[in-house]
């Protein structure tokens, strides 16, 4: 039962505050061998919900696993955000209002949007077996964009906030950092291209990981299209990338003790220092793997894979954990002669993405020289192997970790220096 609450200003205007919740339940039946669902947002239907769920079974396709056993187990309120508090719609109007009246003074020109909005999901399990698991979790987030429209140039800037604030004093310090990276990308410098080293942030890492989670994806795996579906236990990636799915990490909403599935979710390895440990699952692909459920079959979609009460339970996963590595941001920034800074490649997940290619543009990116960020560049695009490029002795991670700026909470990572992507 989703609730959500939310609040959002466009250049110094109130613009919208809204608040909905929405419930509804699906319906999973096995029959001869195949797999109906049926979905519904109505109360006391509940004959009708079977009656559609058992016809669905006629075309559905073929399940040979078997639902999970269990009791009655409730976990309540997961602490995903600091004090378990949801902002209320009043204290998110006042964030609003303050990001505005920052930017107004810092330059009134600038066409910006803030929104600021967070949730409470809750998912109760129940099947056949008596297994019945319910739980709830929050999360919040706040986020600015601002254009600015120059003579040959439209250039965007993003933040988000995935924490609610304590106080003003909170709002002032974030909207401090965005305006100083802001204002180092409104001067424009000449591009470099060719292989060149890439310092890539979190927000670029997460598209141009398409590759390399497809291939260490139970679904990829089991089809035969994985580079990696024969060699589970040898190095396939340098020392320095070691990563899991860990439902236990942080504070996202996936940070959940089960799935859509109510199978207990659990830490993966997936890759250690570089050698292919593993990978996760639903019911149905851990079946077809010969493999145990990981307890990662969440109904998701859309491109937020928000929760998402008729979808069907896909092989998703809970929080994407890599390591640091051994060198500080600031030294390996300090390493590269002439390169970039890529921020943004929001786009950068598209070619043979079972192969591990991807090629995007760069949306935001500096270029850095004699180890420091000197400007903004423009029209360039990345492209690349992600098996290639975090290969031995092609790639370094930094000792510190973020979250990205843009899509929450799910993926915590170094910055990577690719040290040979293609940029042109």
């Amino acid at each position: 039962m989703p609730r959500a609450r939310e609040s959002s200003t466009r250049t110094a205007s109130l613009h919208k505050v809204e608040h909905s919740e929405t419930r509804g339940r699906t319906l999973r039946v096995v029959r001869d061998g195949r797999l109906g669902m049926a979905t519904s947002t109505a109360t006391g239907d509940d004959a009708r919900l079977v009656e559609m769920a058992a016809e669905a079974c006629a075309w559905g396709p073929e399940a040979s696993f078997q639902f999970p056993e269990g009791a009655f187990e409730e976990t309540r309120h997961l602490v995903h955000l600091p004090d378990d508090h949801l902002p209320g719609l009043e204290e998110m109007e006042a964030w609003c209002a303050r990001c505005a009246e920052r930017m107004r003074a810092f330059d009134s020109t600038l066409t910006y949007e803030i929104h600021g909005g967070g949730g409470e999901v809750e998912v109760e399990v129940a099947n056949t077996t008596g297994l019945r698991r319910a739980c709830s979790s929050k999360e919040w987030g706040m986020s600015i964009v601002v254009t600015e429209a120059t003579a040959g140039d439209i250039f965007m800037w993003y933040a988000s906030a995935s924490d609610p604030f304590a106080d003003l004093d909170g709002v002032d310090a974030w909207m401090a950092r965005f305006l100083e990276d802001f204002s180092l990308n409104r001067t424009v410098v000449e591009p470099v291209s060719g292989k060149i080293p890439c310092i890539i942030s979190p927000n670029t890492l997460r598209p141009i990981l398409a590759g390399l989670l497809s291939g260490t994806s139970a679904v990829s795996i089991h089809e035969g299209l994985s580079p990696l579906k024969d060699r589970m236990g040898e190095k396939v990636l340098s020392d320095v990338v070691s990563m899991r799915d860990d439902p236990t990490f942080g504070l996202s909403s996936r940070s959940v003790p089960h799935d859509h599935e109510g199978v207990s979710t659990r830490v993966t390895p997936i890759l250690e220092k570089g050698v292919f440990r593993g990978f996760v699952n639903n019911l149905k692909y851990a079946e077809k793997t010969g493999t145990e459920p990981t307890g990662n079959g969440f109904r998701v979609g859309g491109m937020g894979g928000g929760t998402q009460l008729d979808a069907a339970p896909s092989v998703t996963l809970t929080n994407l954990v890599f390591d640091g590595g051994e060198t500080p941001l600031e030294e390996l920034v300090a390493s590269v002669d002439d390169g970039l800074w890529i921020e943004f490649a929001p786009d950068a997940f598209q070619g043979n993405v079972s192969n591990g290619d991807f090629t995007g543009g760069i949306r935001v990116g500096q270029r850095i020289r004699k180890g420091k960020r000197v400007g903004r560049v423009k029209n360039l695009s990345i492209s690349g192997n992600i098996y290639e490029l975090m290969a031995q002795g092609k790639v370094e991670a930094s000792r510190e970790c973020a979250y990205p700026t843009a899509g929450g909470k799910t993926l915590w990572t170094p910055h990577f220096l690719f040290k040979e992507a293609n940029v042109s």
